[in-house]
C-alpha cells in the first residue's frame, strides 16, 4: 500500500507514542493536545498514523503536530495495520500507544519517567480513567469520569477475556523488534499482543501513576454501535485468539467456553 511520510530526522527521544486515526478529527484534536501539554524535556515523539486521507484530520495534524513529530498517511486499512506502520518508525527507548478518542492525564509523562522501573527500562503498566461520554456532531458532551487502578489485573484472567487496555502499558522498544499485531483480526488486535508478551513470560511491572482517560459512549451518540455481522465477526476473533494462544488453566477453558456460550457458541472446554 502506498505510504506518505512527512518528518525530519530528531535525536532520539525517551518515548515514543503511536496515535492511530480513522475520520475523527475532532476526538484527534483531543488526544494530541492531550499530548502536547505533557513535558517534552525528556524527549517525545508522536507517530501519527491515518488510514484516510481527510482535510479535517490534516488541518489537526498541520496545528498540533511538530518538526519532530511523523505524520503518515496510508490506504483504509485494519487497526493492527495501522499499528504495526506506526512501529516502524518509533525511535524511542519507551513505545506508548493512545486510540484517537483518548488522551493523557496532565503531567502524566512526568510521573511515569521518574518511576524507578522505568528508569530500569521494565514493562511497566499503569492505571486510568474512564469516561462516559455523548458524541454529538458539535464535539463530545462530558457525562462521568471514574478512576480505575490496574494493580491486580495482570493475572490468568486476561487469557479468557482482556483485563488491561493497550494505552495503559508502557513498552521498552527493544521487546517489540520482533513483535506485530495481527492485522487479519477486526477486533481485539490489541487483546492478542498483550496475549503475546504473556506468552514470552515477560515480566510486566505497576507503577503507581494515573495515564489514560478511556473515553467511552453508552448511548445512541456512539459510533461503535454492533450489529448482528459485528457480533458473529467477534465470536470468530475470540475463537481465532483463544486457538493462538493456549489457556493456562482448566479455569481459563471454563471461563473461555461461556464467553463464547454468550454469543451463542456451545464449545467443550477441553478444546479450548
Amino acid at each position: 500500500m502506498p505510504i506518505s511520510v512527512n518528518f525530519i530526522a530528531q535525536p532520539i527521544p525517551f518515548f515514543s507514542v503511536i496515535v492511530t486515526t480513522h475520520n475523527r478529527p475532532k476526538l484527534l484534536r483531543r488526544a494530541l493536545e492531550s499530548i502536547n501539554q505533557q513535558n517534552k524535556n525528556f524527549g517525545l515523539q508522536i507517530i501519527l498514523v491515518s488510514d484516510l486521507n481527510d482535510p479535517e484530520t490534516n488541518q489537526v495534524s498541520t496545528e498540533l503536530l511538530s518538526s519532530t513529530d511523523i505524520f503518515i498517511r496510508r490506504d483504509p486499512c485494519t487497526p493492527g495495520d495501522s499499528r504495526n506502520t506506526g512501529l516502524l518508525f518509533a525511535t524511542g527507548k519507551y513505545v506508548l500507544f493512545l486510540d484517537d478518542d483518548d488522551a493523557w492525564h496532565p503531567n502524566f509523562l512526568d510521573n511515569l519517567f521518574i518511576q524507578p522501573d522505568v528508569q530500569r527500562g521494565n514493562l511497566v503498566f499503569f492505571d486510568f480513567s474512564r469516561v462516559v461520554e455523548r458524541r454529538l456532531p458539535t464535539g463530545p458532551e462530558f457525562v462521568q469520569e471514574n478512576t480505575l487502578s490496574v494493580k491486580d489485573r495482570v493475572n490468568a484472567a486476561i487469557y479468557f477475556k482482556n483485563q488491561l487496555h493497550l494505552s495503559s502499558i508502557a513498552f521498552p522498544r527493544h521487546i517489540l523488534s520482533d513483535m506485530k499485531f495481527d492485522a487479519r483480526l477486526r477486533t481485539f488486535e490489541d487483546w492478542d499482543f498483550l496475549l503475546t508478551i504473556f506468552d514470552r513470560k515477560i515480566n510486566l511491572f505497576y507503577v503507581p501513576v494515573l495515564g489514560s482517560r478511556i473515553f467511552e459512549v453508552h448511548d445512541d451518540t456512539s459510533d461503535r454501535l454492533s450489529d448482528g455481522k459485528e457480533d458473529f465477526s467477534t465470536l470468530l476473533d475470540y475463537l481465532y485468539i483463544y486457538r493462538r494462544h493456549p489457556a493456562p488453566n482448566d479455569v481459563v477453558r471454563g471461563f473461555r467456553a461461556t464467553i463464547l456460550k454468550n454469543h451463542g457458541f456451545e464449545m467443550d472446554p477441553s478444546l479450548l
